[in-house]
């Protein structure tokens, strides 16, 4: 079964749309790849939820529960290949959405590859699944979070993308367990790293 594309309203995307077209039309684009598209040439992909998930919300059996939508996020795509991810934050369904950011980063091309590798897996073929991305800021962690759907969801899998904190592998699809024991012990060896060097 394909992946499930969970689309926000459309006041998400034509906030982002705007935002896009207006920057690239008056040249005010920072970044390489954005500064040099056409606007026309421009089309937003694959939108997903993005979870954000606190330091201190990293303890017991069921880290991720805790986390908290943050955003909606597009990649954004010139000419089929992806070059930029493109966010908007929306507080409620009925809030009005605000331009949050736009991005070129490193995590844009793995974001983009680990969904491609993603459509591929047995266990999602065979299941129901939901794509979001959940950000461990305090851990420098940003990992594809494929959520089980349906009637009877399958467990949630897990990819950290690219670059990935030491002691993860970028690519690696983790079930829910051993995700969670990975943020448990990344989080334990961040504070010991701070007190020796503090």
């Amino acid at each position: 079964m394909p992946i499930t594309i969970v689309k926000p309203s459309t006041a998400v995307a034509a906030v982002v749309r705007e935002h896009l077209v207006r920057m690239s039309t008056l040249g005010r684009f920072r970044t390489k790849r954005l500064s040099a598209a056409a606007p026309a040439s421009l089309s937003l992909a694959v939108p997903h939820r993005v979870y954000n998930l606190g330091l201190s919300d990293i303890k017991g059996a069921n880290s991720v529960g805790k986390a908290k939508p943050s955003a909606w996020r597009y990649l954004v795509v010139e000419e089929g290949t992806v070059i930029a991810a493109a966010e908007a934050i929306q507080r409620t369904a009925n809030a009005k959405p605000l331009f949050s950011n736009t991005n070129e980063g490193p995590f844009v091309d793995s974001t983009a590859k680990a969904i491609e590798a993603a459509e591929h897996l047995p266990e999602v073929e065979a299941g129901n699944y939901e794509i979001a991305v959940l950000r461990v800021p305090a851990l420098y962690l940003i990992a594809l979070w494929l959520k089980g759907a349906g009637t009877k969801p399958p467990d949630d899998i897990f990819i950290p993308l690219d670059p990935a904190p030491a002691g993860l592998t970028a690519g690696e699809r983790l079930n829910a367990r051993d995700f969670n024991a990975a943020l448990v012990r990344l989080k334990a060896e961040r504070g010991k790293s701070t007190s020796t060097s503090s």
